[in-house]
């Protein structure tokens, strides 16, 4: 997968993290370098695109300090100042996610499974830390 730095506003790309699911992704900051990285999943009967309509997604927004820690407009600082490489997805069957095919893609171990995959899939190392959520 391309694990590119991406630029305000994040390009969507997709990672495929088994045969035929392949997960929309938005990132943000620097994966070569960032000790941290963060998998950002979406709340229940939601996506990507419903969490940036409502900001609910961009913790250093709900700190008071702006669009960044800078304060500047661009939301990559935020990960930037973390020191976190922030990977955000839209799970099986939301947003331009792989559709779900069968009822058991919705399961609780399901959706943690594709969650720890994408985790792996992004991982530069075990060196980095790995915060899931």
């Amino acid at each position: 997968s391309d694990l590119s730095v991406v630029s305000d506003p994040p390009m969507a790309t997709f990672v495929e993290i088994r045969d035929g699911v392949r997960l929309e992704t938005r990132r943000y900051g620097d994966p070569t370098s960032s000790r941290a990285l963060v998998v950002w999943g979406h709340g229940l009967c939601n996506s990507m695109a419903g969490e940036d309509e409502d900001m609910l997604w961009n913790f250093w927004h709900a700190r008071g300090e702006g669009t960044g820690p800078g304060g500047g407009g661009d939301d990559d600082d935020g990960a930037v100042a973390m020191d976190a490489h922030v990977v955000r997805y839209s799970a099986r069957g939301h947003g331009e996610s792989s559709p779900s095919t069968a009822p058991e893609d919705c399961a609780w171990d399901t959706l943690g499974g594709d969650m720890l995959a994408l985790a792996r899939a992004c991982r530069r190392d075990a060196s980095q830390r790995l915060v899931l959520g």
